[in-house]
Formats: C-alpha cells, structure tokens, sequence
C-alpha cells in the first residue's frame, strides 16, 4: 500500500506526531508511527491522510513541529484517492510487485494478504 510505503520512509517523524483518529485510547498507540507498525493503518482513512500530510509536508521543506503544529490546527485533512491516482503509477512500477487487479493475467493469482506476522517492526 502506497501510504505504508510513505511511512517506511518518515518513522523517525510520525514517531513525533499525534495521531487524532482515537487509536490511542482504543489501541493504545502512541504516536502516528504505532498506526504502522501494525495492521491499524490499512483500515483507518485518518491515519492515512495523516501519514500522507506528513510526507508531503515534509517534502516541502517543513520541519517535525511545524508539521505537527499544522496537523493540531486540523490541517491533515487529504484526498487520498485523487493522492493515489496522482502518485500510484510511479510507485507502482518503482515498488509493487504486482499490478492493480485489473491489469492482472488472467492466469495469475492474487497476493496474499498481509499478516500480522509478515509485517515488519524494523
């Protein structure tokens, strides 16, 4: 997933930001990062526009508490399906290595799913 592999490359900042979609009371997340370290962010839209302001903030320049300054105003706030439009064809040959369903043989067979246990806590 394209915002998993945005987060890959800024856990040193989502380490430092809050995150509002309430996995801190009900998961016990600590910060953006926990969301990613896990299965949590695959199914949480906030979690994921967060991460994605996040990337694009920090692709502009900004620094960690500007950043998260902004997300606290409630500045977060990103369409991520016209992000993933945007952006998916790039990612998707530089680091899938599968194609969207649609564009599958018809002989292939789909990946599998992500598992708690093959996700990576690097």
């Amino acid at each position: 997933m394209l915002v998993y592999w945005a987060a890959g490359h800024i856990k040193e900042v989502l380490y430092q930001m809050p995150c509002f979609c309430g996995c801190d009371r009900s998961k016990g997340h600590g910060s953006l990062y926990d969301c990613f370290t896990g299965l949590h962010g695959i199914g949480c839209g906030t979690c994921q526009m967060e991460a994605v302001f996040v990337f694009e903030q920090l692709k502009l320049g900004k620094l960690p508490a500007q950043i998260r300054q902004a997300m606290e105003r409630g500045e977060w706030s990103v369409n991520l399906s016209e992000y993933v439009n945007q952006h998916y064809d790039g990612y998707s040959r530089t680091r899938c290595v599968s194609k969207p369903k649609a564009d599958w043989p018809k002989n292939a067979t789909q990946p599998q799913a992500a598992t708690r246990n093959s996700i990576r806590k690097d």
